[in-house]
């Protein structure tokens, strides 16, 4: 007897060891969640400078996210992130779903580069999310394995800022610069009946900015990168859905449906101007987003 009481209190107490280890070492749970899946989705190593979760409060911050270039491209990253803030439900931190009443991610910076060869880092990016997402054909059901899903009410990105350097612009040339003051999108998980995986919910994120760009370039991003985000839009159809609402300076305009409808139609009225040279290309690319913005 006292043998199995002894091996109940050691049982108990490696227990306790461990849920303690898991609440000191869940920042650093979160830090490798967000590389892995970002890493997998984009194709390219992402990194994550620091995560801090409160437990208590339902508040969470990440600081300094990178991620990689593709080979072959001059700049080192493609895309930096400040600070991303998180309100989470405390209460199901520890459930398979967790609720997010909002996020707000600020200071995103990309680099649009036209890499020896031709193409562009952006066909490396988005052709990765497209497979990921499987070719347009909907989402690989198992992309998302066993790790924690997502039901997000809100999801902001403030500051996003592109610097696109095609072939034929001088190297002392910064290149062309594009802001997008914000970006919104709402209702992600349709509101827990179809919760989201931390990879899915990078791809949404990727193809929503992309879509941002491309209606804040006002015809001045270089053929090379329309062609490339419009390649890698088409056919893209429902895969991530959820409500988006653009910024570019006159307030948030909302864009009826879903992301993933909306960028298909940008991709196919791009696409087919695309085909009559570089300057109907971006009449068309602004034709595209406009009929967007004007639905009734």
């Amino acid at each position: 007897m006292k043998k199995l009481v002894r091996l109940l209190v050691v049982a108990v107490v490696v227990v306790v060891a461990l849920a303690i280890a898991g609440i000191f070492y869940i920042d650093t749970v979160a830090k490798a969640a967000i590389e892995v899946a970002g890493t997998k989705v984009l194709g390219v190593k992402t990194t994550v400078d620091k995560v801090s979760i409160g437990l208590t409060s339902g508040n969470a911050a990440m600081h300094g996210l990178h991620v990689a270039n593709p080979e072959g491209c001059a700049a080192p990253e493609f895309l930096t992130l400040n600070l991303g803030g998180v309100a989470v439900s405390p209460g199901s931190l520890m459930s398979d779903v967790i609720r997010v009443p909002k996020i707000e991610l600020s200071g995103m910076k990309l680099e649009f580069e036209q890499r020896v060869g031709g193409d562009s880092n952006v066909d490396s990016i988005l052709a990765n999310v497209k497979k990921f997402s499987g070719s347009g054909g909907g989402a690989d059901k198992g992309a998302s394995g066993d790790g924690k899903k997502f039901v997000i009410d809100e999801l902001s990105l403030s500051d996003i800022s592109v610097t696109a350097r095609a072939s034929g612009i001088p190297v002392g040339d910064k290149g062309i610069e594009i802001k997008v003051p914000k970006l919104v999108l709402k209702d992600i998980g349709s509101g827990g009946s179809d919760p989201v995986g931390l990879d899915q919910l990078t791809g949404m994120i990727v193809q929503a900015v992309m879509q941002a760009v491309m209606e804040a370039s006002n015809g001045q991003l270089p053929a090379i990168f329309a062609q490339s985000i419009t390649n890698g839009l088409a056919g893209l159809g429902d895969v991530f859905k959820s409500k988006m609402a653009v910024d570019l300076g006159n307030g948030l305009k909302d864009i009826g449906g879903n992301v993933g409808k909306a960028l298909e139609d940008v991709g196919k009225g791009a696409g087919e101007a695309i085909e009559k040279g570089v300057k109907d290309a971006t009449k068309g690319i602004g034709d595209a987003v406009d009929g967007i913005f004007n639905k009734k």
